[in-house]
């Protein structure tokens, strides 16, 4: 191409200082390459040369791949240097490899402007091919992982969040492989790390968000069934009371029908658990919940057994709703006895501390 255009190189031990150095470095052919365009591009016109000192303005062959990303970056506006060290830490791994991913994937970075990923792949930083029909991109040469040292602390600050964030891309897949099977998100424990090391979600891929929302849901479930438990410890005073109460209007039946009553028990329980739990996430259903939730769990306490599932969740729920809307305030002791008037719309309580009070259950 030189002899062509009638150039030539200042000497032949330049073209063997080029090979030696090319030969050294990883992907020595795409490197020596680059470093030729670099060489033609500061070559000296007025002696129609490749000169030394034209190697040594581009920083050597090894120098020249690192010199030119460093400009690359430094030419591009504030927010898309940021956006180009996302899309060059993404297609890198900690292990010092380079990854191709698809467009979609490196779009969470960026949102509607294209201008870093296109600035990188003019510059010749990146390759862009097609998987599956969709435009992907990986790093032009591994040198830029090997040479580059901004790349490289990039790399390193970013070292712990990238291993996050890979352990998340493949559970992600793996959960939506598996169909979204719930033994597979995160447990609190893997949700805690993600969060201290203030992992962007909102950069995240869609697949990977909605993994993270999912793990959390089942978690705070889970934390909700561990609270149904404390609360109904702590309210065990009150179920008592109500215990004693359907003690004197129940009457004795034979053993047989006391069995078939536990079962249409066992099943209604668990129905108005499901329902408490429901009315609990409609407006102004606070009460209904919390009665529903208590006619689930009660039953079994008369019989001196773990109330169901679905019982303590509508229990957990019902009273997680009603201190935040509707907060009964007043007593300065445990309360230890309660009951309602006829139409539902009145409450009356009975504290240790000597009180009674009156409540209007529309409005606390």
């Amino acid at each position: 191409f030189c002899l062509q255009r009638g150039y030539e190189f200042e000497s032949e031990e330049l073209i063997e200082e080029l090979v030696d150095s090319a030969a050294r470095a990883d992907g020595s052919l795409p490197l020596l390459q680059f470093a030729l365009a670099e060489l033609w591009e500061a070559r000296d016109t007025k002696r129609r040369q490749i000169t030394r000192s034209a190697l040594a303005a581009i920083g050597g062959v090894t120098g020249a791949l690192a010199r030119h990303g460093d400009r690359t970056i430094a030419a591009l506006l504030p927010k898309e240097r940021l956006a180009a060290r996302q899309i060059l830490v993404r297609l890198t791994t900690p292990q010092g490899l380079h990854l191709r991913r698809v467009r979609s994937e490196l779009c969470t970075y960026l949102g509607p402007d294209q201008t870093a990923l296109e600035a990188l792949v003019q510059a010749r930083l990146l390759l862009a091919s097609e998987v599956e029909h969709e435009p992907a991109f990986e790093l032009a040469h591994e040198s830029l992982v090997s040479g580059w040292s901004t790349l490289q602390k990039w790399v390193q600050a970013e070292a712990g969040r990238m291993q996050v964030q890979q352990r998340l891309t493949v559970a992600a897949k793996e959960w939506l492989r598996l169909g979204r099977n719930s033994e597979v998100l995160w447990s609190t424990p893997l949700l805690k790390e993600a969060a201290e090391i203030e992992l962007a979600e909102s950069l995240l891929p869609p697949l990977e968000q909605e993994f993270l929302q999912d793990s959390r849901r089942q978690a705070t479930w889970a934390v909700r069934r561990r609270r149904g438990l404390f609360v109904l410890l702590f309210a065990l005073p009150f179920l008592l009371a109500l215990y004693a109460l359907q003690v004197s209007k129940t009457q004795t039946h034979q053993q047989l029908a006391k069995t078939e009553q536990r079962l249409r028990q066992h099943a209604e329980m668990a129905a108005l658990g499901a329902e408490a739990t429901k009315l609990a996430q409609l407006p102004g259903m606070e009460n209904q919940s919390l009665a529903a939730a208590i006619r689930a769990v009660a039953p079994s306490l008369l019989n001196a057994e773990l109330p169901v599932a679905s019982g303590l969740d509508g229990l957990s729920a019902a009273v997680d709703i009603g201190r935040r809307v509707r907060p009964l305030l007043g007593h300065s002791g445990p309360v230890v006895s309660i009951d309602s008037s006829p139409d539902g719309m009145q409450i009356l309580t009975a504290s240790e501390d000597g009180t009674a009070r009156l409540w209007d259950a529309r409005t606390g």
